[in-house]
């Protein structure tokens, strides 16, 4: 049950807060913070933005993230970043630990609160309505960056050493028994879950490409950024369905390929990724599309999680015994060999050094941005030091030049390597494509996945 009480104590949309019509923020808020860890930016959350192509049907402007930034960086949006800052101390602070269903409303509550004062600032108050949105899934992206380790139900697990509340702790017991029985069926074929042999010599390509867009999803830390990785993976899945002219079948249909898909997959944490989408991506940039994806996922993993031989379909029971007593003969063999390992399970150590770069310089630009309102005044120098001041913000602005450019390289360098792994991808489900038509495609749909494949399929068919 929420504390109500705790809640009004910093919730912006409670109480007195909602009463006042002052732009500026209270002195709780502009008060002088401690300069912990608690109100910089991570720059784990920037990752996503500079690593591989996030696609939606937006059409978000290049950098999005970046711009955002940029915006916020400018003196008039000072009081934004001060509710961020307070927002975020207050989170890490207040408490060690808020329940799931806590955390939802406090982090729905402040984006409330916080998207009104856009409408207050500059630069933000005369941004176009879809410049105004992409300002808005920047301060998503800012926010649950920074909260991803207090909200994300593995990570909140590894960074305290406290007891979960019953909702994270079932998000944990979810994943551990997706995990239990995707590997207690690993070994089941097409036909045991329904699935037409017209497309069962076609399905490895899209399957394997299926999987990559669904993998993808613990590289992120934004929800907006999850759901497109579960978008991208069923617009695959429904892109094979069209080309074998099944698609009219709907859920008949699509639905045992999700299943396999993610039986195959595997993908870690899948079920508190769900669950921590469905907490925090804010509901109006929800499209129909998004939340059927969304559902269908949780719907193949809550069948998977209940899977036994009553679900499946089974022609020879005997023969399918057998390959079950099997894959427990492997699974035991591989458990044995993993006694003495340690699993290193940070995403993080998957990702190039060059975009470690990226990361850490993004990073440091924000963070010193955001320090740069720790108790200064608004030239962020004493007054009594009019020469150095200068100076130092003239160093400070070229160097922030600087690392802009080398940060818009870096992420120019990733670009051309995803569009070049992306493309082999696509030469090598559509063989029979004129390779030089793929390439055309791929560059006019910038590379997003799902649309190339649309567009491939209608040349092909």
């Amino acid at each position: 049950m929420v504390n109500e009480e705790i809640l009004r104590e910093f919730d912006p949309l409670s109480g007195r807060n909602t009463a006042t019509t002052s732009t500026k923020p209270s002195p709780e808020q502009t008060s002088e913070q401690q300069s912990d860890n608690s109100t910089h930016i991570s720059g784990q959350d920037l990752r996503d933005e500079s690593h591989g192509r996030v696609e939606s049907e937006r059409e978000d402007p290049p950098l999005g993230f970046q711009l955002f930034i940029q915006q916020l960086k400018t003196p008039e949006a000072e009081p934004i970043v001060k509710y961020l800052k307070s927002f975020l101390h207050n989170f890490c602070t207040r408490r060690v630990l808020w329940s799931a269903s806590e955390q939802q409303k406090l982090i729905s509550d402040f984006k409330t609160f916080i998207y009104d004062k856009l409408l207050v600032f500059e630069p933000f108050k005369s941004l176009t309505e879809s410049q105004l949105t992409n300002a808005q899934e920047g301060l998503e992206k800012l926010i649950m960056g920074k909260l991803y380790s207090r909200c994300f139900s593995p990570s909140l697990k590894d960074s305290l050493n406290v007891k979960l509340d019953d909702e994270h702790e079932g998000d944990l017991l979810g994943d551990i028994k997706l995990r239990a029985k995707t590997e207690e069926y690993q070994f089941i074929e097409l036909e045991n879950l329904d699935i037409s042999t017209e497309i069962s010599t076609k399905l490895n390509k899209f399957m394997k490409l299926a999987i990559n867009e669904l993998s993808k999803i613990n590289k992120f830390k934004a929800p907006r950024d999850k759901v497109v990785c579960i978008l991208n993976c069923c617009k695959v899945i429904f892109g094979l369905l069209r080309h074998n002219n099944l698609d009219k079948e709907g859920a008949d249909s699509f639905i045992p390929l999700l299943i396999t898909v993610v039986l195959k997959g595997n993908v870690g944490n899948l079920y508190s990724n769900v669950k921590y989408i469905e907490r925090f991506r804010d509901n109006k940039f929800m499209k129909s599309e998004e939340t059927y994806y969304l559902s269908s996922v949780l719907g193949a993993i809550n069948f998977i999680q209940e899977m036994d031989e009553s679900t499946l379909t089974i022609a020879d029971r005997d023969t399918f015994r057998k390959k079950y007593l099997s894959n427990q003969d492997t699974l035991e063999e591989q458990r044995r060999k993993e006694t003495d390992e340690t699993v290193n399970n940070n995403n993080d150590t998957l990702l190039p050094t060059t975009l470690d770069d990226v990361t850490n310089s993004m990073a440091t630009m924000v963070n010193d941005f955001l320090l740069s309102y720790g108790g200064k005044n608004a030239t962020g120098v004493t007054p009594t030091q009019p020469t150095v001041a200068n100076d130092q913000n003239a160093t400070q602005e070229i160097a922030e030049q600087e690392n802009d450019a080398h940060i818009n390289r870096l992420i120019l360098q990733l670009e051309e390597r995803d569009n070049e792994e992306a493309l082999d991808t696509l030469q090598s489900m559509f063989p029979d494509i004129d390779k030089d038509i793929i390439h055309d495609i791929g560059e006019a749909k910038r590379y997003r996945i799902g649309e190339c494949v649309d567009a491939l399929l209608q040349i092909f068919n």
